[in-house]
């Protein structure tokens, strides 16, 4: 296939590829031929196309001239003055130049370019200017979009487990453009692969579009089809070839799709009169300033770590008064940090909007673009554009991991250049990727805690509905908050509060029930119990950071769908980008461990540990050196008595960040983070202050654990955990 770093970009007007191919069918030379022939580059006097001016060039005008025969293919080229006349003037002019340097040779010369003079004479083809490599944007808008030839593929599953194409193999031809449709229905149960890399790096690319938005790239890798989704591909096919397609979904397997039946073809029959050329290439304009390498970035994987800490973030079209425009916040983001950039467009807007930050999107590693139909790939994205959404809100994502610090600027391109174009109406911002991110450590210090607002979400039960009440909170970026999750006396089922995306948007100081504080990067869930005696609370402690809309929900089954939902909105735009401080040495893949299941084989055999935290006669815990095997489940059981006199931390981060972290708990609530940082035993002297930590050491060794407290530790409050093998 042909090699984007090596092909050569002749870039050639745009020009109706039909009306060009009469001319080249018929060979002949008429004003409807003029018109559009002028646009291929040649050089002036070079008559018989062998890229330099010589006295054959002189012998072939004469010989076209006085013995009945084609000698010139690019007349143009043979127009030595340019008076628009093929004579004897011309082969005088040629040889004067050469041999007395007396008379000019007109434009263009003695470089490639084309004939600004209107005349009869056109040149068809000219091989030292034209190589037979078109420019995809050019290709793509002197199409017909109105004729294109239509072709669907449907993703089929059979009742005998077998998968196919249908139809298999398709067929197009060269220089016609196609809006080919792959669909799959709604009956279906897998998410499917239409793959064709060879074929789309052969085409001209206009866009893949589905129910919600337009992509633009200067080609495609992949498009993956969701259960009931449909993406329309538009383009001119342009380099003939027989090219497979397949679903690459578990490849290399025997049970791959592929080896299940999805495999078929996609030939292009060769039409030399779409192009002039018999072999024609394509050039599709990948950005000279794009860094290839990022082609091969191991974080465009979703398996890769950095996907784990992603933090979502969220910019909607807005559409004000008096035809006023606008993005609705301005995002930052860190270096190598992970992010999932989603954009609506609202259902109440009314037109539809593009996001184009080319220079941000070509210096970022692209993972994919997805929406409910699709997910895509390509090397980089030129361009979104939202559609307009008649009852829903039409939304997109872009999951990049941006690689150069800078200022970059997103704007609408609609209208462009024109007084009344949407940039002009507002819709554009400029926004910062930073070299690193702000620690949330830092941002939690610099909050103004004793002026933080709390506010209070309960779990509302009037059976068969349930609800949080109130459904929605309100947030201002950068401005610290308390919330307080109460399931009131009362109750009869436990509830989840997970907003999993908002909880990776915020600096977290902690959050803390009456048993303990919890110190964690990040939370993933917090479910509140049923009290036996009064009201379960958990208090939050965060500042949030990038604005957007969040979905919270109770997970337990039947509660979100029985009105256990709601929102969380942050407005405002970033000042800095987050960095939650998750530990380097934080394996990942911890947090994808199926030992996090409650389900798991391995808590059934769980140990407890209890450990007491005393302060009589001596600061300690006891057993200050517990012994724990690697690969076992344990339940720490910590506990702070009456008859102490002070809260206590157990902090032992390398331990924690080694161990399978399934869940912290108390009396009041379930806690889950990826890992806990420490954890914080409250003192009450007449309440015994305790919480259980489920884990499961993974590496053999000696972890050193204590007290943070200033002065605990020097007291004895220290030990060392000991994994064994």
């Amino acid at each position: 296939m042909f090699s984007h770093t090596t092909k050569k970009k002749i870039r050639v007007k745009r020009f109706n590829i039909f009306l060009f191919s009469i001319c080249l069918c018929s060979l002949s030379v008429s004003s409807v031929c003029a018109q559009e022939e002028f646009l291929v580059p040649f050089v002036r006097g070079d008559a018989d196309g062998t890229g330099g001016l010589d006295i054959a060039d002189a012998v072939n005008i004469l010989g076209e001239l006085f013995l009945g025969e084609s000698y010139v293919g690019c007349k143009d080229a043979a127009d030595v003055n340019d008076d628009g006349a093929l004579d004897i003037t011309d082969a005088i002019t040629n040889l004067n130049y050469l041999f007395l340097g007396t008379d000019t040779v007109a434009q263009p010369f003695p470089g490639c370019g084309v004939d600004e003079t209107e005349d009869d004479l056109g040149c068809v083809d000219h091989p030292p200017c034209f190589s037979g490599t078109f420019v995809a944007s050019d290709v793509v808008g002197a199409a017909d979009w109105d004729t294109a030839v239509t072709q669907t593929v449907q993703m089929v599953e059979n009742d005998d487990g077998s998968l196919a194409f249908s139809p298999a193999d398709i067929t197009f031809e060269a220089g016609v453009p196609v809006i080919l449709t792959l669909e799959s229905s709604e009956s279906n149960r897998r998410k499917h692969y239409y793959t064709a890399e060879e074929f789309y790096q052969s085409v001209a690319w206009r866009k893949a579009q589905t129910s919600h938005g337009e992509y633009k790239a200067p080609y495609f890798k992949a498009f993956e089809l969701l259960v009931g989704g449909k993406i329309d591909l538009y383009f001119v096919p342009v380099e003939a070839g027989v090219y497979d397609a397949i679903c690459t979904i578990g490849a290399g397997t025997r049970f791959s799709h592929a080896a299940r039946g999805m495999v078929g073809t996609i030939t292009v029959t060769p039409n030399p009169a779409h192009f002039g050329v018999v072999e024609p290439t394509i050039d599709q304009e990948v950005s000279p300033t794009w860094d290839s390498s990022l082609d091969s970035d191991p974080r465009l994987s979703g398996s890769h770590d950095v996907w784990t800490t992603a933090q979502t973030v969220q910019v909607d079209m807005v559409e004000l008064e008096e035809g006023a425009l606008a993005f609705s916040n301005v995002p930052r983001y860190a270096k190598d940090q992970g992010y999932i950039l989603r954009l609506t467009n609202p259902a109440v807007n009314e037109r539809k909007h593009y996001y184009t930050a080319a220079s941000f999107y070509e210096t970022s590693v692209t993972r994919k673009a997805q929406d409910s139909d699709a997910e895509i790939k390509a090397p980089y994205f030129k361009a979104v554009e939202l559609l307009v959404g008649d009852e829903e809100d039409k939304s997109l994502e872009l999951f990049l991991v941006p690689t150069v610090p800078g200022s970059y600027r997103a704007v609408c391109t609609i209208g462009a250049g024109r007084s009344f174009s949407h940039e002009v109406r507002g819709m554009h911002h400029t926004f910062e990727v930073d070299d690193v991110g702000t620690p949330a450590s830092d941002l939690v210090s610099a909050a103004e805690w004793p002026s933080a607002p709390t506010h209070t979400v309960t779990m509302v039960e009037d059976w068969p509905n349930l609800s949080f009440e109130p459904a929605t909170l309100n947030f201002a970026v950068g401005e610290p908050a308390v919330v307080r999750i109460t399931n009131p006396l009362g109750n009869s089922s436990k509830h989840y509060y997970t907003a999993a995306e908002f909880y990776k948007t915020v600096a977290w100081r902690k959050a803390q029930t009456s048993h303990g504080e919890y110190k964690a990067p990040y939370f993933k869930a917090f479910e509140m119990k049923v009290g036996s005696s009064g009201d379960t609370n958990i208090d939050l402690y965060f500042v949030p950071q990038i604005a957007g809309t969040y979905d919270v929900s109770c997970t337990i089954g039947g509660h979100a769908a029985a009105g256990m939902f709601g929102t969380i909105v942050v407005t405002g735009d970033s000042v800095s980008s987050l960095d939650l401080q998750v530990s380097p040495t934080w394996d990942r893949s911890l947090d994808k461990d199926p030992r996090l299941s409650g389900s798991h084989d391995v808590w059934a055999s769980a140990t407890t540990l209890p450990i007491d935290i005393v302060e009589i006669p001596n600061f300690a815990f006891v057993p200050a050196d517990p012994t724990v095997t690697a690969e076992s489940a344990y339940i720490f059981q910590l506990t702070n008595n009456i008859d102490n006199r002070g809260k206590h931390y157990y902090s032992s981060p390398s331990f924690f960040e080694t161990a399978v972290t399934r869940k912290a708990q108390d009396s009041d609530a379930e806690i889950k983070a990826p890992y806990f940082k420490a954890v914080e035993l409250l003192y009450d002297a007449v309440n015994v202050r305790s919480l259980e930590m489920f884990l499961v050491p993974g590496i053999a060794g000696s972890y050193p654990v204590d007290c943070t407290i200033p002065g605990h530790a020097a007291a004895g409050m220290t030990g060392t955990i000991t994994c064994q093998e």
